[in-house]
């Protein structure tokens, strides 16, 4: 092996001390260069802008109620949109209504002073939360979960609880009564009672009755008086004068089933099945009637396997849907073509796809044969035709033996 110079030695230790100072040149020259300025907190930073803060939406939409649902069929959903509609025509109060899943809950604790939160919750399987609700009640769950405060404790928070369930199950609106027992542990104070619907009986009956008195407590907590807000549209209605006619709603559920593109057959997209035969299992006037009957799926792809649910897919007869065509004056231009927009997305979504015609919303998209409910026999008693008929609905809408 060739014995290393003198020459050669230097040549590496100067060329290891330039690699050095090149790699090192930051902290070496650092003196000699001018201080850089530290950039200003963003916006994200402070929680604006970050699309799972609810606090900073609160704030920005200058909103005073922020609702959380669980729900796993879109009932919960339902009755959310219906507290922050009430909460709009009643006091004038706008709500936030959120899907749990999509916001985080360390800041819970930084919910202002004049503001409440509500929990619409529904219990589902063997008394858990459902999919859109696990992350929030293992939050709440975990004494070991930190708010922004660094502790878990939820004083001064306000909080409202509506409860879905069924009686028939074990473990009855456990989530909500969880909820509750939770945020009272916390030091949250609850407003009202806790609302509990049992879907067995009427969910409905037990809203109302529930509603009412809630209502009444967070106007005397809350600090607002009823009657602060007022009657407003959720949708306009605008009759189109040239649309294609393909491409027009006139029964169909989404967009696949309208151009007929080829797909697998879900709630959206039903396959209309012809029911090949039927027969009742009851003897003739029994108190019930059970109906065995097969339906046709040939050549459909559709294999029914055990636990398979199937639909039905109603329409209302041609003579109901003609006496509501006259009774709102639109007998006359039924097959108009109609776009529908809602006024205020966050609490009213087009319930139907659109372009469609108003008979075929009458006949296939909303229920006009139902017994009208005590909540809209309310709505419709601001537009009855004298006093005395006023009167009479009212009553129905208030008096539950009555109605």
């Amino acid at each position: 092996m060739p014995a290393v110079s003198t020459q050669d030695i230097a040549v590496v230790t100067v060329g290891v001390v330039l690699a050095a100072a090149y790699l090192f040149r930051d902290q070496i020259f650092r003196s000699s260069s001018p201080k850089a300025v530290a950039p200003a907190p963003s916006k994200l930073a402070n929680g604006h802008g970050n699309p799972r803060n609810f606090i900073s939406k609160m704030k920005d939409g200058k909103k005073r109620i922020v609702i959380f649902y669980g729900s796993q069929t879109g009932t919960a959903e339902e009755y959310a949109i219906r507290l922050a509609k009430e909460a709009k025509t009643k006091f004038g109060l706008t709500s936030l209504v959120c899907d749990p899943e999509e916001y985080d809950f360390e800041n819970l604790d930084q919910v202002p002073d004049d503001c409440c939160v509500f929990f619409v919750m529904a219990t589902y399987g063997e008394g858990e939360p459902t999919d859109n609700a696990v992350q929030l009640m293992q939050n709440l769950e975990d004494e070991s979960f930190e708010f922004s405060s660094g502790s878990h404790r939820l004083d001064g928070l306000k909080y409202v609880v509506f409860a879905l369930g069924n009686k028939t199950y074990e473990h009855y609106n456990a989530i909500g009564r969880k909820v509750d027992s939770l945020l009272t542990d916390m030091g949250a104070t609850r407003i009202g009672e806790r609302g509990e619907g049992d879907d067995d009986k009427s969910m409905e009956e037990d809203y109302l009755e529930w509603k009412d008195g809630m209502w009444k407590a967070f106007s005397e907590i809350m600090g607002v008086e009823e009657g602060q807000g007022g009657d407003t549209a959720d949708f306009a209605v605008t009759e189109l004068d040239s649309h294609p006619f393909e491409k027009v709603y006139l029964g169909e559920l989404s967009a696949r089933a309208l151009t007929r593109t080829k797909g697998i057959y879900d709630g959206k997209n039903p396959y209309p099945s012809a029911v090949k035969h039927s027969r009742e299992l009851f003897q003739v006037g029994a108190e019930r009637n059970c109906v065995h009957a097969e339906l046709d799926i040939e050549g459909s792809g559709i294999t029914y396997q055990h636990g398979d649910h199937v639909g039905i897919w109603p329409s209302n007869p041609d003579v109901e849907v003609d006496r509501m065509l006259c009774v709102l004056g639109l007998h006359g231009k039924k097959d108009a073509v109609i776009n529908i927009d809602s006024l205020d997305p966050a609490l009213a979504k087009v319930p139907f796809p659109v372009p469609t015609t108003y008979a075929t919303v009458l006949r296939h998209y909303i229920d006009i044969c139902a017994v009208a409910g005590r909540q809209m026999l309310g709505v419709l008693s601001k537009y009855a035709p004298h006093p005395e008929a006023e009167a009479f609905l009212k009553s129905l809408n208030t008096d539950k033996e009555e109605y």
